[in-house]
Formats: structure tokens, sequence, C-alpha cells
């Protein structure tokens, strides 16, 4: 019991200790995830929506299972593109009355497959760096909100502009069915680098806007990132926290067997001598005399025994 609580112990400390480390790592590239709590992390916002009363949850489930779901998607610059039949199937539930909210760079041609499928397109534009941007306060999404700060290199054609300057559409919005589209080229607006500037903090404000005049769920999309939800409890559970637990215990484990059959220092062998039995030796003395001619000694000593308790018998002298 005081090796499973000195464990888990351990693995706590272990994981609160490298997600303060991490904070203050650069990060080899950026990566708008919910569970990231780096700069280029959307952690906060997921944060912030909860706060705020949204019900906000994670989906990391394949995109067919979205038909049992109501509510609005949000999806950050996946880190592997939408395959032709996963587009085909966001865009059914949109059609059916939902949301979806997608930010990206739409650099390549392979990333638009989904806004093709609207009949919007990017194109290159003017590069902005935390550039201000004034908003439009006639679109409920900019309640309170002047402008905002975004980074982008690329505008979108096609759709209704909600946000513009002089190269084009940096968000716009696309009616579907009867759900609706929000698209935008500015994957990094409400990244949890921008929590750090006043300046930025209408981003987020937009952005609970924008999931304000939507109902149902908010859900945030992590199947994009690679993150899959097991069936397996088992499976689920070997992924957090008590799956390195056990992990750790059962290496402890394995090093106890294994070291239970071992001895300590290195292997010696030992030499066996062999041993010759009484009438080993007696075959061979008997077999020396007899080689020796020296049957008198021989039986001299046969007879020495016999000789001596004669004589004490009698009580004369040998």
């Amino acid at each position: 019991m005081t090796l499973i609580m000195l464990s888990i112990l351990a693995i706590y400390v272990g994981i609160g200790f490298n997600e303060q480390i991490e904070k203050f790592l650069p990060e080899p590239k950026s990566f708008t995830s919910t569970f990231n709590k780096k700069p280029s992390g959307l952690s906060g916002l997921k944060e912030l929506a909860g706060k705020v009363g949204l019900a906000a949850h994670t989906w990391q489930l394949p995109y067919r299972q979205l038909a049992n779901r109501h509510g609005t998607l949000v999806v950050f610059q996946p880190e592997v593109s939408f395959r032709p039949f996963e587009a085909e199937q966001i865009l059914e539930w949109v059609k059916s009355g939902n949301q979806l909210i997608y930010f990206d760079e739409f650099a390549f041609q392979f990333e638009r497959r989904l806004i093709n499928k609207l009949g919007v397109d990017a194109i290159p534009g003017k590069i902005l760096q935390n550039n201000f941007v004034k908003g439009n306060s006639a679109h409920p999404e900019f309640s309170y909100v002047g402008g905002l700060t975004v980074t982008a290199q690329s505008r979108l054609t096609g759709g209704s502009p909600l946000l513009s300057d002089e190269s084009g559409a940096l968000i716009s919005e696309v009616k579907h069915g009867k759900g609706y589209i929000l698209l935008g080229v500015m994957p990094s607006l409400c990244a949890n680098r921008q929590l750090i500037s006043k300046g930025s903090w209408p981003n987020f404000q937009f952005m609970i806007n924008s999931f304000r005049t939507t109902g149902g769920e908010l859900l945030f999309d992590e199947f994009c990132h690679g993150y899959s939800q097991a069936s397996n409890v088992f499976i689920y559970l070997a992924k957090g926290p008590v799956g390195l637990v056990l992990m750790q215990l059962l290496i402890v484990f394995l090093l106890a067997i294994t070291s239970s059959f071992q001895r300590f220092g290195s292997i010696k062998t030992l030499t066996q001598h062999r041993k010759i039995s009484n009438l080993e030796f007696i075959n061979g003395l008997a077999s020396t005399y007899r080689r020796a001619k020296a049957n008198g000694l021989v039986a001299e000593v046969l007879a020495h025994n016999c000789h001596l308790k004669l004589c004490k018998a009698l009580g004369v002298s040998s």
C-alpha cells in the first residue's frame, strides 16, 4: 500500500511539475488544442467558455457520431486536414440545423476541402502580425468588441464577410441548410499567448459572443488533433495518470520478480570432486597386495583384529 501511495504521489507531482516547466519552454510548432496549455494552445478559451456558463466539451469521436448531438463544433487548425468523407459528414450535420466554427490558415489546397464545398476559397493577402482590425458592431458577434487583434496571411472569398481589411475578408459567415458556418483565417486568434495582452482580450469576447449566438452543446474538436476516445475503458484509463501509476508499479514488480531469481555477485561454477567409496578403496588395496604377492601380509592384516579379540578373551598378552 505504501508503494502504491508513493507511486501515485510521484506521478501527480511529476505531471504538475512538467506542466509548469512546459509553460516556459519554447514550442517546436503551433498546436491549437484545448489540451495544450502552452502559448499556442486553446486551453484558456475552453476554460473561459466554461466560466461564463457555456456547456463546453471536447469532441474525440468520429464525425459520423455527430448525428446524435446538437450544438456547435469548434475547429481550430486541424493537425490533419479533413478527408472528403469527413467533410461530407460535418456538412450534413450542419445542414440539419447545427453550427460550425472553423478557423485555419487554408494555405494549401487540401486544407480547403470543406470550404470549397461551400463555394468559399482562400487567397493570399497582406500579412498581418498582431494588427488591429476594426469590427462591424452591426453583427451580434461584435457586441462590446471594437475590433480584433489578428495575425493572418490569407483572405477568404465567398460567404458574408464579418471582418475585413483592404485585402479581403478575414472572417466570413456561410449559411448551409438550417445551420451556418463561421470561417476565419486566424487560427491563433484566441491562443493562450493572447491572454497576457489586454489589447487581445476583445478576441476572446468575440469568440464567446459567437458561442452564445448558437444553441446546444459547445464541442471543441480534438479528433482533428489526433485525440480519439477509445471505447475500451482500460485503454481510456491507460492514457491518463492512472495508466502512468499502473505502468510504474508494473515495472517495479517486474524488477522485483526478476531480482528474486538472481544471486548477489557474479555466477561461479563449483568443481565437484569425485568421492571414492570404502568398497572401492578395499578392492583397490587388495589388488595392490595381490600384484605384490604379499599373501602373508594380507593374512596378517585380516587376522589381526581376530587375534586381538582372542587374546583379550583368553586373558593373555597379544
